[in-house]
């Protein structure tokens, strides 16, 4: 290939990331970190001393779409590339952390790049998120970590430039029960991705809770009906008083019937209803059988495995409910041992402007795990002011790792 082609051929490449980097979001504002840097090799220059692939110090998964890049790079010798994955799975990296202390915030900055060769397309898209965990004992009575929640940063996608290094961040307040926890960055795979990025001159920052509390509230993250945190700027209503902070509760499944918590109805919904191979069905668990021994929770039953294509899942109604003055939404998902369940599922939020936005959860395990989804996420939407529909969806391709199964589903809200 001459010169002169190759050239021609990039050119509109490198268009589309000067474009890219002329409509750089807000959220990707350049921060300056005020505290210690909790992470090492936060540059990631020190290689391992194993196949010379992932940074020393830190751990990664699904490790053929991850390495190290000497071409790009914003300061030293080298950076963390990612490449896309195969459909529904991800790839990352991450560091642990192993004295968090409950109620103190922690800030995770990454300087990120997209790709000039191999720019992200599809519904690719990179991510950072803290994964909370706590130190328990299993039954030989040793040490294990169970993941008890987890707050995802902003998506970064084909909106990221190529051109530039462009800081993401994530900001959370450290649940009660947590002791260590993950800063992560990953790239994930939704439907027909593809791409490329690069990670650079990560740093994760504390700051304690008594200057924290002054911008967030200490979120309650234990068993339903726990004791509440002792340090709580604004007391939430209805039946969960025991949260912290404000929020509206949109179903908590404890009275094992519809409506929800805002007066709305709820039920299943199947592509196909003709097709017998493929349905979802709800039901409610008995009074008791919630979270830590308390109430009821929702469970849900899916199977996506038919020969042909096929997505089902669960809606409930949000009776127009303006939630514009709050930030994240968040909701408990564990998946039944017995039964089998994907480890992702897709949420999605409609307005009564006919505006619909899709957002992929995925880490779900056996054990009750909280997510924490920043509203802006859900970018396709323009107004939060008058939400209609909460809908979880399962998909023949999201949910390739067990097309059959259950999870439960507890305790849905907007919070601060």
């Amino acid at each position: 290939m001459s010169g002169e082609r190759r050239i021609n051929m990039l050119r509109p490449v490198v268009l589309i990331c000067l474009i890219a980097a002329m409509l750089q979001p807000a959220g990707y504002a350049y921060a300056v970190m005020v505290g210690k840097n909790l992470l090492a090799n936060n540059s990631f220059e020190n290689r391992p001393g194993f196949k010379d692939q992932d940074p020393r110090d830190w751990g990664a998964w699904n490790n053929a779409y991850n390495g190290l890049s000497t071409t790009e790079r914003r300061r030293g010798q080298q950076s963390v590339y990612f490449l896309c994955p195969k459909q529904g799975e991800s790839t990352g990296v991450f560091y642990t952390y192993k004295k968090v202390k409950p109620g103190n915030k922690y800030i995770f900055y990454s300087y990120v790049m997209n790709s000039r060769e191999e720019p992200i397309s599809g519904q690719a898209f990179g991510q950072l998120s803290i994964e909370w965990r706590k130190t328990t004992k299993d039954k030989d009575n040793k040490d294990v970590q169970v993941e008890i929640s987890r707050d995802f940063g902003q998506k970064f996608g084909q909106n990221l430039p190529c051109m530039k290094w462009t800081l993401a961040s994530i900001s959370a307040i450290a649940p009660q029960d947590a002791d260590n926890c993950n800063f992560v960055i990953q790239f994930f795979n939704d439907t027909n991705g593809a791409g490329k990025f690069f990670a650079d001159d990560v740093a994760a920052e504390e700051i304690d809770k008594d200057i924290a509390l002054k911008d967030y509230a200490l979120g309650r993250t234990g068993p339903k009906n726990a004791p509440s945190a002792s340090v709580s700027l604004t007391a939430a209503s209805g039946s969960r008083a025991g949260f912290a902070g404000a929020q509206l509760l949109a179903a908590d499944y404890d009275s094992g019937s519809k409506p929800n918590n805002v007066g709305g109805d709820m039920g299943c919904w199947n592509k196909d209803p003709n097709d017998k191979s493929q349905g979802c069905s709800m039901s409610f668990t008995g009074e008791g059988s919630g979270r830590g021994g308390k109430g009821r929770v929702l469970a849900l039953d899916y199977d996506v495995d038919s020969p042909n294509e096929a997505f089902d899942g669960y809606w409930m109604t949000l009776q127009n409910k303006d939630v514009s003055a709050y930030k994240k939404l968040s909701l408990w998902i564990r998946g039944d041992t017995e039964k089998g369940f994907s480890k992702s599922i897709k949420i999605e939020l409609k307005n009564s402007s006919k505006e619909q936005a899709t957002y992929t959860i995925s880490g779900i395990t056996g054990e009750w795990k909280r997510f924490v989804i920043p509203l802006n996420a859900f970018s396709e939407l323009k107004s939060y002011s008058s939400m209609t529909e909460f809908v979880i969806r399962f998909d023949d391709k999201v949910n390739s790792d067990k097309k059959e199964g259950r999870i439960y589903v507890d305790d849905i809200a907007f919070t601060e």
